[in-house]
């Protein structure tokens, strides 16, 4: 247990992304968009942008997982179903 004053330091999982531009394929302008770039975990969010980033220059931003709930998306979704039934003879 931590004494008073003390800061109890956890590890925490992030979600590290990277800011990337990026060209819009139908409109061919260039987007500037934070894509995924990897996970990892640490007590401090610089240090896990450097653990992820490794040698490459870039604009990270380190994201708590606890707090990154997954993407969702919506679709349309229509079922068919083929029914057999017993028909009376003529």
């Amino acid at each position: 247990m931590a004494a008073t004053g003390e800061r109890a330091t956890t590890a925490t999982d992030y979600l590290v992304l990277e800011q990337r531009e990026l060209k819009d394929p139908v409109t061919d302008e260039v987007v500037v968009a934070w894509v995924e770039a990897g996970q990892a975990s640490g007590t401090m969010r610089t240090n896990v942008a450097l653990e992820v980033a490794g040698e490459k220059e870039g604009i990270w931003r380190p994201i708590p997982t606890r707090n990154w709930g997954e993407a969702i998306r919506t679709r349309e979704h229509v079922e068919k179903r083929m029914k057999a039934e017993v028909v009376e003879p003529f």
